[in-house]
């Protein structure tokens, strides 16, 4: 019944191919794509204001289209940072990102746009052949930044008109390409994926694998690797075992490859720093040699203390203004939350700290409905997205546009490409 109900769907998407429909699905695809150029490009002034004048364009041709929950959701955070910013905030500032926060959040609103027709396998592969394009254009300008310029992310974080007219994704970019990679693992390890699709999945994946690496964030990396680490024992698919001996399984084997691991290295501590001192001038060494140095040696790192001390201070600042946060009180800037204590590298709890419950739970829903679409057989790109928002500050357009437009759209088009090529060879 369900691969009847696919193909009747596709058939019902080919015939939709009537000018109206093709017009309306080209003129949002091409809004909503150069909204994503200007967004992911990193150019900041002309760019924010250009895309929001194209956002309304896509707002007011879709607004017969139903409210979904996700869209009251992003909308009524909206609210919420306006009469939060306000009592300490000028209007116009306040104005300027209540825009900036409705673009990072726009690629739930045009998704949402995107499901609510019927359409046909070609046209989610043209809309995944797009957006797919412009984050990879946007990756490889970046990669060779990068090669020429180490540490550029690093900077741009630290002041955000470092590179000013310069196209670099920064490490927004770098936490949506650790997703995406994620993903594509899986599709690359997937028996019953055909070879092309495969093959395709590798050569992106290696791309992206490559920006987060450059990005030399850390914390990134690990998130990505842990959710490749996560896809390859847990969603390979093994028929015969049962799914929760499977899962038993693995978590044993993962304990005895830490506890092993930890006691080896335990062992022969000293060699290890040894080692990890000459390769000083790469970032990520010099990160595992403070962690190391942190726990089996007791000398303390500044970065590896001051990272988890400054999730903490965000825990503690939450308790003292659990309802409505704390981010009133210096009008929700993100420069000056250090100030009051807000620790700005974990989106997780950062958010507690600033919005508060009644400003988190809006956000928290939309990110339980994007991953809940994936959540099927896709282990690992969650674990993933947990690290990234528990360890960084994630929300950004680009996160957003990996999670809630690209793999969704990888996620439709490959299971409709699939159900599809069944009922074919069921009908032969």
């Amino acid at each position: 019944m369900a691969a009847k109900k696919v193909m009747s769907d596709y058939n019902y998407g080919v015939k939709m191919k009537s000018k109206t429909t093709v017009s309306w699905t080209t003129i949002n695809r091409f809004l909503f794509a150069s909204i994503s150029i200007l967004m992911l490009s990193g150019i900041k002034g002309f760019a924010n204001y250009a895309s929001f004048a194209i956002l309304i364009v896509l707002l007011l041709l879709n607004i017969k289209s139903s409210l979904t929950k996700e869209q009251i959701c992003v909308y009524y955070f909206l609210l919420f940072y306006v009469f939060s910013s306000l009592p300490q905030l000028d209007v116009n500032y306040c104005l300027k990102y209540t825009i900036y926060y409705l673009l990072v959040f726009s690629p739930v609103i045009y998704y949402s746009f995107v499901t609510q027709k019927n359409m046909g396998k070609d046209v989610f592969k043209n809309e995944l052949l797009v957006f797919t394009f412009i984050w990879l254009a946007v990756s490889v300008i970046s990669i060779i930044f990068y090669i020429n310029d180490p540490g550029a992310a690093r900077n741009l974080a630290q002041d955000g008109d470092a590179y000013s007219g310069s196209i670099i994704g920064g490490y927004s970019l770098s936490y949506g390409s650790a997703l995406l990679c994620t993903y594509l693992f899986g599709i690359i390890i997937d028996m019953e994926e055909d070879k092309k699709t495969r093959a395709i999945s590798t050569i992106v994946c290696i791309i992206l694998a490559a920006l987060v690496y450059l990005t030399e964030s850390t914390l990134t990396t690990f998130a990505m690797l842990t959710g490749i680490v996560v896809t390859v024992v847990f969603e390979r698919r093994a028929s015969g075992i049962n799914k929760y001996i499977r899962f038993i399984f693995c978590l044993l084997l993962i304990s005895i490859v830490l506890l092993i691991t930890y006691i080896e290295i335990h062992r022969n501590v000293y060699l290890i720093i040894n080692w990890l001192n000459s390769q000083s001038d790469i970032l990520i060494f010099r990160r595992i040699r403070e962690v190391v140095n942190s726990v089996f040696l007791g000398i303390n790192s500044r970065h590896f203390n001051e990272r988890t001390g400054l999730i903490t201070q965000s825990i503690e600042l939450f308790f003292k203004s659990p309802l409505v946060g704390n981010g009133y009180k210096y009008g929700n800037v993100f420069s000056a939350g250090k100030i009051y204590g807000i620790g700005n590298h974990s989106e997780l709890f950062d958010s507690f700290a600033k919005y508060g419950l009644l400003g988190f739970f809006p956000l928290l829903y939309v990110y339980i409905c994007g991953v809940k679409r994936i959540a099927t057989n896709h282990l690992g790109v969650i674990v993933c997205f947990v690290m990234l928002v528990i360890f960084n500050p994630f929300i950004s357009f680009a996160s957003n546009l990996a999670l809630f437009v690209i793999i969704p759209l990888i996620n439709q088009y490959t299971q409709l490409n699939r159900e599809i090529n069944t009922q074919e060879c069921f009908n032969e």
